[in-house]
């Protein structure tokens, strides 16, 4: 297990894959993440992210908290970032290969070597297949769209019975965003998915109304409601996991 020093390390170099990736220098990337500059240049010369700055930064580079903190790469653009770190791990190896003299070491290092190439190739095989993944996640999102928005319009037409109906009563003193609610239902399916929960449509245009009118008005466009929607659903899925802890629990106490 790597210590806490360790994951600082892998986590700058994931940092410095970003900006290398997209050609950026960390003054412009502070600018288009909303930190300042100061706090942008500790970060990247080792210092610790707070939770909200790693979020600022993962909505700015399109990539995924668990791989910015931990490595576990999610998506296409994560594998491309990985493949920039690890292509600057296999120029650094084949530099200090050359030079070492130590046959012990020259053996570890070109151990290292090998395992490196077979990461690169790996990385690649995964970001194939989550391409593929991703181009028919966007298709089946656009032919579930109109189902939700009925299920979504379905309610808005409904008079409120209940509390449950309250986030219905406020919709229209928010203009709804297609782009927005595109991304809030993605990330309400996969959230699901990913915990083993089930949803009916009705009940996922309940959910994606709520949330989107939650994000909608926040002032900073995509990128803010890119972080605000990460959080809703880090909450989203806590709640599922304490609801499935809770009746495991209620399940071993009745038998």
């Amino acid at each position: 297990m790597r210590n806490s020093a360790e994951n600082r390390g892998l986590f700058h170099d994931r940092l410095i894959a970003v900006l290398q990736t997209r050609g950026e220098k960390p003054a412009g990337f502070s600018r288009k993440s909303g930190l300042s500059q100061s706090g942008f240049h500790r970060i990247v010369h080792g210092g610790e992210p707070t939770l909200s700055t790693l979020v600022a930064i993962s909505t700015a580079a399109s990539a995924s908290i668990e791989w910015l903190a931990a490595g576990t790469i999610r998506t296409s653009q994560d594998c491309r970032y990985e493949q920039t770190r690890l292509s600057e791990e296999l120029s650094k190896n084949i530099e200090v290969t050359k030079s070492c003299e130590d046959d012990d070491k020259l053996c570890e290092f070109e151990k290292e070597h090998e395992l490196l190439c077979d990461l690169m190739e790996g990385v690649s095989n995964l970001q194939a297949v989550l391409e593929e993944r991703e181009k028919e996640n966007d298709e089946q999102k656009g032919r579930g769209l109109s189902s939700v928005y009925g299920a979504i319009e379905q309610n808005l037409s409904q008079p409120a019975l209940s509390d449950v109906g309250a986030p219905f009563r406020d919709a229209t003193k928010h203009v709804a965003d297609a782009w927005l609610m595109g991304r809030v239902i993605d990330g309400i399916q996969k959230t699901y998915k990913e915990t083993g929960a089930r949803l009916s449509p009705a009940s996922v245009g309940e959910l994606a109304a709520r949330i989107h009118n939650e994000i909608v008005d926040l002032e900073g466009g995509e990128a803010a409601w890119q972080g605000a929607l990460a959080l809703a659903l880090n909450r989203l899925r806590t709640e599922l996991a304490d609801a499935a802890i809770a009746g495991s629990d209620k399940s071993s106490a009745s038998s």
